[in-house]
């Protein structure tokens, strides 16, 4: 292979890699629920909700179940809030 080749095949490569990435910062940054997880790490009600060992009660507590689903509903909702959508509602100046 010549260096003119190797040079191809390398910003080929370089390029892909590039799309790859700028795709996968698209796909992270994309909901308001992830966004908010990666700044302030993960959104709990309840800590028996992420952590159930951690409540010696979890198991036989009449609200763990209504924890469970108010987390889930929460979570939906704020990943149903696309970065798109607020940049949209942000007035501007």
């Amino acid at each position: 292979m010549t260096l003119g080749q190797e040079f191809n095949a390398f910003a080929v490569t370089l390029r892909e890699d590039i799309g790859r990435a700028k795709h996968e910062r698209d796909r992270i940054a994309d909901k308001w629920g992830e966004v908010v997880e990666a700044v302030d790490g993960p959104i709990a009600l309840n800590v028996c909700v992420l952590f159930p060992d951690e409540c010696d009660r979890s198991s036989r507590c009449p609200m763990h179940e209504a924890w469970v689903e108010a987390q889930e509903r929460m979570m939906s909702v704020l990943d149903d809030v696309s970065l798109e959508r607020i940049k949209a509602a942000t007035p501007v100046g």
